[in-house]
């Protein structure tokens, strides 16, 4: 029996260096082309600080952690960074035990990862 998920759904916004993805629903091997095309066209020197708000953001397969990890390797030359906004508990322990907390950051809230990234 297949399992049904939640369709990815997709808000960007963008804002001096920061590119904000809201995402809900589900970010799987079908949907992690729907998510790159989306968000990594908007990454680059000028907008080097992706923030993946997260808090309606359901399930995350490897697939979607590829998406993640993509972010990173295209941000890193610019001195950039990808923060994951409240993310729900299960999300948040997969990005910990995948071991990407050592390349992203992981923030409370958008205003939290604006506040972390002004500061350093």
């Amino acid at each position: 029996m297949a399992v049904s998920r939640d369709v990815l759904k997709v808000r960007i916004e963008s804002g001096g260096a920061c590119v904000v993805a809201s995402l809900s629903g589900s970010l799987d091997e079908a949907s992690q082309h729907q998510a790159e095309s989306m968000i990594m066209p908007m990454l680059g020197a000028e907008r080097k600080h992706l923030l993946l708000e997260a808090s309606e953001l359901s399930f995350v397969s490897s697939a979607g952690l590829r998406v993640i990890i993509s972010a990173v390797k295209a941000l890193k030359p610019h001195g950039g960074s990808v923060n994951v906004c409240a993310p729900q508990p299960t999300v948040e322990q997969l990005l910990r035990i995948a071991g990407l907390t050592a390349l992203i950051g992981i923030h409370p809230s958008v205003d939290a990862a604006r506040g972390a990234l002004n500061a350093g």
